[in-house]
C-alpha cells in the first residue's frame, strides 16, 4: 500500500509541475493567492491578482492545478518556490548595482560564498556554554 501511495503522490507532484509550467505569471499569482487563502472567492482572488473575474473564469486549467495543489500542498509550494527563485536572485543581484559601496561589497561577498559553498552560518552561544567557553579561552566580559 505504501508503494502505491508513494507512486500516487509522485504522479501528483509530476502533474503539478507539468501543469504549472504552462501557466503565465499572472495565473501563477492568482493561484498563489488562492492557495494562501483557501476560503477566498475567485472574484476576490482575481481582484488581488489584478485581473477581471471574467478572465479567471476562462482559465479552467488553473482550477485543475488548484485542485491538484490542494491534494499535495507540499509539491505545489515547492513548485511555486522554484518558480520564484529567479526573481529572488534578480533582487539579490540588483544589490551589486547599489550606490552604496558597503551594500555592493556585502552582496558580492554573499554571492561568492554561496557559489563557493562557504555561506556564513551565524552561531550564537549563550548560557552555560558561553561561560564554559569564556573560562576555556580565558576571556572575562
Amino acid at each position: 500500500m505504501g508503494e502505491l501511495q508513494g507512486s500516487t503522490e509522485s504522479s501528483i507532484s509530476e502533474r503539478i509541475r507539468a501543469e504549472m509550467a504552462q501557466l503565465s505569471p499572472v495565473q501563477l499569482k492568482y493561484l498563489a493567492i488562492r492557495v494562501q487563502n483557501p476560503g477566498i472567492s475567485k472574484s476576490e482572488a482575481a481582484s488581488q491578482a489584478g485581473v477581471s473575474r471574467d478572465t479567471v473564469y476562462r482559465w479552467p486549467q488553473v482550477d485543475d492545478v488548484f485542485a491538484l495543489i490542494m491534494l499535495d500542498t507540499v509539491a505545489g509550494a515547492r513548485e511555486m518556490l522554484v518558480r520564484s527563485v529567479a526573481r529572488a536572485m534578480a533582487v539579490k543581484l540588483s544589490g551589486l548595482n547599489s550606490k552604496s559601496e558597503k551594500l555592493r561589497q556585502s552582496v558580492a561577498t554573499e554571492l561568492y560564498e554561496w557559489v563557493s559553498g562557504k555561506a556564513a552560518q551565524p552561531v550564537s552561544v549563550s548560557g552555560e556554554i558561553r561561560e564554559f567557553m569564556q573560562k576555556l579561552v580565558g576571556i572575562d566580559e
